[in-house]
């Protein structure tokens, strides 16, 4: 070492010669010291400066892969491998200097309690819509649509509803109404109950619809013998036009 060092100069020395025993050296130092044990990483630490001094950064980089490796295959994570080397690699954090102003900055407000806030506001909520008025119904319909009512436990105005659609099928085509002069309008209902769900709706329906759907087919059957003499005579009138062809 002294000799080649005579012979070519200070700068005649190849550092990059005597790394390949640095790397096994710093490898085995950062795998082996107990990162627990604050003097164990002080010494490695000093070590490691003085095996590394004045190797460039890639060199410095090819020794924390290495000592990764190695973690990696002793059974450490990528986060706790990473972490190992970093505490034998990385320079040590500097304590923060003292804030000259910090005397003079004033104390943050401290934080605030659920008892800071203030009461919830009371946001007004949906109007209350009217009742639709009972007594307005025709004694028989408004007794069926307070039975109905009672007998299922449901709001009064769900039966009322169905009343009101059911009177307006029976009078669709026979009845209109005039607004004004000039101005006539058929009595025809569309009507949409909206309850939640198991609000026993479906009964209810069954309930109002009944009647109507008992009348319906009654007046089916009233008709039939009417509507078929009616087809017989069509059928027969049909005839006599194809024989009044035939000459």
């Amino acid at each position: 070492m002294a000799g080649v060092a005579a012979q070519g100069g200070a700068r005649s020395v190849k550092r990059p010669a005597l790394r390949s025993p640095v790397l096994p050296r710093a490898v085995h130092l950062i795998t082996t010291t107990d990162p627990k044990d604050p003097a164990a990483v002080a010494v490695a630490r000093e070590t490691l400066g003085n095996l590394l001094e004045g190797t460039p950064p890639p060199f410095r980089e090819r020794v924390a892969s290495a000592a990764r490796e190695e973690l990696y295959r002793a059974g450490l994570s990528a986060t706790e491998a990473r972490a190992r080397v970093c505490l034998f690699l990385d320079p040590p954090p500097h304590p923060a200097e003292p804030d000259p102003t910090a005397a003079s900055k004033p104390e943050p407000a401290p934080a605030p309690t659920a008892a800071d806030w203030p009461e919830r506001p009371r946001l007004p909520g949906p109007p209350e819509p009217e009742r639709l008025p009972l007594d307005v119904l025709p004694p028989a319909l408004r007794a069926h649509v307070e039975s109905v009512s009672a007998a299922l436990q449901v709001p009064p105005e769900l039966p009322e509803l169905l009343a009101l659609a059911c009177v307006s099928a029976g009078a669709a085509g026979r009845v209109e109404v005039e607004p004004r002069a000039g101005w006539r309008e058929p009595v025809g209902l569309y009507v949409a109950c909206i309850l939640p769900p198991a609000a026993r709706k479906s009964p209810t329906y069954a309930a109002m619809v009944g009647p109507l759907r008992e009348w319906e087919g009654q007046a089916v059957q009233e008709a039939r013998p009417g509507y078929l003499a009616a087809m017989d005579a069509v059928e027969v009138a049909r005839h006599d036009l194809v024989s009044c062809n035939r000459y």
